[in-house]
């Protein structure tokens, strides 16, 4: 009789350890939710990373080269571009290969200045994850280029730059 009743309580015992306890459970999931808020957190700095990559290289490459593409269209000349041609200055350039937003998804703005012959983009970065510094490494990229005249100026959300079209 003992014997089966020391049975009888070593079974309630297994059976009451079997699974886990509620705070087993909530310490899983609060770790399980860290993981994800630090690995969304990474991804996200990722992504802006890229999209200042991409911005960088539209900046030095491709609007200089689209300036170069209409000079060539135009007997070397950015006259055309001192807004009184039929074509808008931004039309001009995009149908010369600029694509008309930034990686954020804003759109850029460019201006002539027919007497210093100096195009301007302003360059919107409101989608950027902080745009301080986002603007900061822009300026950092672009500084000193031979492609872009003076220094390019940031005043938040808009970095502004300048390029020669002699």
């Amino acid at each position: 009789m003992k014997a089966a009743a020391m049975a009888r309580m070593f079974y309630r015992q297994a059976k009451r350890e079997e699974g886990f306890t509620l705070v087993e459970l909530i310490t899983v999931v609060a770790i399980i939710s860290l993981l994800v808020v630090y690995i969304t957190i990474e991804i996200g700095r990722s992504n802006d990373d890229a999209k200042i990559g991409v911005a960088t290289t539209f900046l030095l490459a491709n609007v200089p080269s689209a300036i170069s593409s209409y000079k060539a269209r135009h007997l070397n000349t950015c006259a055309g571009l001192n807004g009184l041609a039929a074509i808008p200055l931004k039309a001009a350039l995009t149908a010369r290969g600029l694509v008309p937003t930034t990686p954020w998804n804003e759109d850029w703005t460019v201006a002539y200045d027919h007497p210093t012959r100096v195009l301007t983009i302003t360059f919107p970065l409101r989608g950027s994850d902080d745009v301080d510094v986002a603007g900061a490494d822009l300026v950092a990229n672009l500084t000193d280029q031979p492609q872009i005249t003076g220094i390019p100026a940031y005043a938040n959300p808009n970095l502004t730059v300048s390029y020669d079209c002699i």
